[in-house]
């Protein structure tokens, strides 16, 4: 390796060198060291050479790489390539640049307002990156305090917060009194603005004209026009409307006036989770710093997200997010090759071979060693995604986003379109756009002048991507690259001030080439969309990462499914739970390649104790819950229960792993663990086994004795032939003893002692728990069902909340719903009037069903019963997203299955 330290080392290698060679390498050469010095990297390709870095690809054909031998290509083979040069090499999705150029010329990366750079990563990486760049880039430096800090955060004071502070401040309370009081706020409490004004937004009518009343007020009712219409609550209405606040207020009047002042001020300094500046030169003496006290990190702090205090002096925010879903996608991709010996290649290398002009996504290994491509119109991807079954894929794992995918997905740029669509603005295009992408007259060109159509007929006449925008300002209105990027970010923040010039420019320039008057609607255009404007390279990569979520959900449901519920949110999970159960799987042509030969489809099992992992985990295409999902358990317990054994009973369990807890055993019972071993089928009678031989207390004393008279009655006995035996066995006694004068209390109490063994328990335990009872245990111990919590009951079973959202919505008459009762919470409203909410699960997602007063009076009270099936009718607020019983009408009880867990 050549022995260059600094970039006077590496310039003036490489210009010997190019001069060695030829006359063309030298001038080339002498070009690029130039712009590398205008953009200020040089720095960047010393450390390239120093870290001897490889590249397999040289898209901006650079003489240097090849010369510091980072590349095996030479460039000259390929002259006419690109003389801009950038640091960072593009990806390999070169296909999908926009056909104008959007380089930016020399000297444009120094602008004043400098971007921030994301990078996603594994959740679990975000440390040990951090970690690398702070020892690599921020030692060596004078006063300690390196080139390399954390960037802060500031809190701000909420209303709820600002009581609690000036609460403890007066010394009126402990703070543990005084978050209980503010527990009993709700969240909406927190809206209230600095000051506790808000704007009034009541209508007045003056001179037979309408409009708003305006006033900034603080009180319940405005005083100009005495509504209470405002942006935000004010102090007076939340007062009004809290009756714990009003108490509070009366009580402690100074807390709220000094609580409301605070709001909106900084409260405390934090530290952002993923973000680092990373510069040049020393921070000391260059930005504001401080020092965390409990691990000693420098944080800056100036910040950057609502304010731009970094950006603005040329400071970058680099920031690692730890996105979940490349998490599914690489404990997935594990599975898979444990299950089925599918290779995607070392570290996923196979889904970082994209070749756009090929249509390969990547590649994966089949067991037998042979490599099959990855389409990026895999037919299974595009089927799902056109059956809008998107749960737990990214970027379209909402109801809104699911419901664009029924425009029709045709490859992987229909794809890309619908994603960066679908967003406040373009979104209201998309039905035009889909329209235009249908039409095979394509009538909407004709429309279009030529120019514009060269721009925008990838995304069918609209404005979509941000290079949209730069490439109409370019070549439509001869703006320069750097008038256009400034355009570019005015439009996207709001510049308002910036955008009166430009708007004007844009006109003089765009009407010669395209008529005033469609410059004048596209420049509404570029207002309206552009501020949500997708940027292009963004939505590429977006994409691939979702079309890697459908590939695997459509092939390897399964093992998908398994690595979404282990690090997915527990509310999600009660989602992704009863949408796996709902959703039919089988395996593709792809999935049987591997090892896994199983033809069945995707099933989920509940515990099982031969087969104990702390996550959750597949076999031959069924799911099996991990321990660490079952509520108590703690990971000693967890470590005790994971272990090499082959237990053939609960008695060899117990003798293994002395573990008798109650907790535990009655978890794993309850949930079916020991349901495979022979003659441990019926839970129900384990579970009274267990309560016999280990248990105790007063459930357990009731369940023997019970037990033990069943046994007894089985083998014949009486309680007449019980004392005829008695008395035998006294008389016995005293002819032995005659000269005993009492009879001992034993014999006085005597009963005959059954043998006690799961089989004779098994004898008189004629049925298991039932559907309703197995349901409801999954539902205590693990916050989710495993079965569909409606299968227990007679139904339609179409009949989900989110059918009953849609139905709402498009305007049907008749809404129901079927589902769980889970809870039942019964208040009274703020005109002391009684009302009900119940919280109801269809085993998908739960909803909030409000029962208001005459409809609570005209139900029968017996059929609010928590743990019940339910069909009701409702009506649906979509501002609330909750629903309400429809007036004059009932709740309907479902009607039970006869069915236990052991019918077969």
């Amino acid at each position: 390796m050549l022995n260059i330290d600094s970039w006077e080392d590496l310039k003036e290698f490489a210009l010997e060198k190019s001069a060695s060679i030829s006359q063309t390498y030298q001038s080339r050469i002498s070009f690029e060291i130039s712009e590398i010095e205008k953009q200020g990297a040089e720095r960047y390709w010393v450390d390239l050479h120093k870290e001897q870095k490889k590249f397999t690809k040289n898209d901006n054909n650079l003489f240097l790489p090849f010369l510091l031998e980072m590349v095996d290509i030479d460039p000259s083979l390929n002259m006419e390539a690109s003389t801009i040069v950038t640091s960072i090499s593009a990806s390999n999705i070169g296909k999908y640049r926009l056909s104008h150029d959007n380089s930016l010329p020399p000297g444009i990366y120094r602008d004043s307002d400098m971007p921030d750079i994301d990078i996603d990563c594994l959740p679990g990486a975000r440390n040990e990156l951090k970690d690398y760049v702070i020892a690599k880039y921020g030692q060596g430096c004078s006063d300690n305090y390196g080139s390399v800090c954390s960037v802060g955060t500031w809190q701000t004071y909420k209303f709820k917060s600002a009581i609690i502070d000036v609460s403890v401040a007066l010394g009126l309370m402990t703070r543990f009194d005084a978050e209980r009081t503010t527990t009993q706020l709700p969240e909406h409490a927190d809206d209230l603005q600095e000051n506790g004004v808000s704007t009034c937004r009541g209508k007045t009518i003056k001179d037979g004209i309408e409009s708003e009343c305006g006033l900034i007020h603080a009180e319940a009712l405005c005083p100009s026009c005495k509504q209470s219409t405002t942006d935000s609550p004010t102090v007076g209405q939340l007062i009004e409307e809290l009756p714990a606040l009003k108490d509070f207020a009366e009580k402690f009047p100074t807390v709220i006036s000094s609580a409301i002042k605070l709001v909106g001020r900084i409260r405390n300094m934090g530290m952002h989770a993923g973000a680092l500046i990373i510069t040049d030169r020393p921070l000391f003496g260059n930005i504001p710093l401080a020092k965390t006290s409990n691990k000693g990190f420098w944080v800056s702090m100036w910040t950057e997200g609502r304010s731009t205090q970094l950006s603005k002096f040329g400071y970058v925010k680099w920031d690692w997010l730890g996105l979940k879903t490349l998490e599914y996608i690489f404990r997935c991709c594990e599975m898979i090759k444990t299950n089925r010996g599918i290779n995607f290649g070392d570290n996923l290398s196979g889904w970082e071979a994209i070749d756009p002009e090929k249509r390969l996504a990547g590649f994966f290994v089949d067991p037998d060693g042979t490599r099959h491509d990855i389409s990026l119109d895999d037919k299974g991807a595009l089927a799902l995604a056109n059956s809008q079954k998107c749960d737990g894929i990214f970027q379209f794992d909402t109801e809104l986003a699911m419901s664009l995918l029924s425009y029709g997905v045709r490859n992987f740029e229909d794809l890309m379109l619908i994603n960066a669509m679908g967003h406040p603005g373009p979104i209201a295009a998309l039905p035009e756009t889909m329209a235009n992408r249908d039409d095979p007259t394509m009538a909407w060109k004709k429309r279009m002048h030529p120019e514009v159509y060269n721009i925008l007929k990838e995304t069918y006449g609209q404005l979509v991507y941000q290079e949209q925008l730069t490439a109409a300002w370019q070549r439509l209105a001869g703006f320069t690259a750097p008038e256009a990027q400034e355009t570019r970010k005015a439009v996207a923040k709001k510049w308002t001030h910036k955008l009166r010039g430009v708007e004007q420019k844009w006109i003089t320039g765009a009407s010669k080439t395209i008529g005033e008057e469609e410059a004048r609607s596209i420049w509404g255009k570029m207002i309206s969309f552009g501020r949500y404007a997708f940027n292009k390279s963004h939505s590429v990569a977006y994409c691939l990462v979702t079309l890697k979520c459908l590939f695997l959900k459509a092939h390897f449901a399964p093992e998908y499914w398994a690595a979404v519920m282990n690090d997915c949110h527990p509310d999600k999970l009660v989602r992704y739970m009863g949408v796996a159960r709902s959703e039919e799987w089988f395996p593709s042509e792809i999935s049987k390649l591997g090892n896994c030969k199983s033809k069945e489809s995707l099933k989920f099992e509940a515990i099982d104790i031969n087969n104990l992992t702390m996550n959750f985990t597949v076999k031959d295409n069924t799911i099996f819950v991990g321990i660490s999902s079952i509520k108590g358990f703690g990971d000693k317990i967890a470590e005790c229960l994971i272990t090499n054994y082959e237990y053939t009973s609960m008695d060899d369990f117990i003798s293994k792993t002395s573990i008798k807890s109650k907790t535990v055993l009655e978890r794993l019972i309850k949930l079916g663990a020991f349901r495979n071993l022979p003659d441990h089928k019926n839970c129900k009678a384990l579970w009274r086994y267990y309560q016999i031989v280990y248990g105790n207390g007063p459930d357990a004393k009731a369940t023997k004795s019970d037990v033990y008279s069943q046994i007894l009655l089985k083998d014949g006995w009486t309680e007449n032939s019980i004392t005829v035996e008695k008395e035998r066995l006294i008389r016995e006694y005293t002819s032995i003893y005659p000269k005993k004068k009492t009879i001992p209390k034993k014999l006085q109490d005597w009963r005959p002692e059954p043998r006690i063994d799961l089989v004779n328990v098994l004898k008189v335990t004629d049925e298991d728990f039932s559907l309703q009872e197995i349901l409801l245990f999954q539902n205590d111990y693990l916050g989710y069902y495993i079965d569909s919590p409606l299968g227990a009951y007679i139904c339609r079973g179409d009949l989900t909340i989110a059918k009953a959202k849609r139905d709402a919505k498009s305007g049907q008459d008749l809404v129901a719903i079927e589902g769980i009762v889970i809870s039942i919470e019964h208040a009274m409203s703020k005109k002391n009037k009684p009302y009900a909410k119940m919280v109801v699960t269809d085993g998908m997602l739960r909803t909030n069903i409000m029962i208001w007063t005459k409809e609570l009076a005209a139900i029968d009270r017996n059929l609010l019963v928590k743990d019940a099936g339910i069909r009701v009718i409702v009506d649906y607020d979509s501002e609330r997203n909750s629903f309400s019983l429809r007036r004059n009408t009932n709740i309907n009880m479902l009607k039970a299955k006869i069915k236990h867990a052991t019918a077969d």
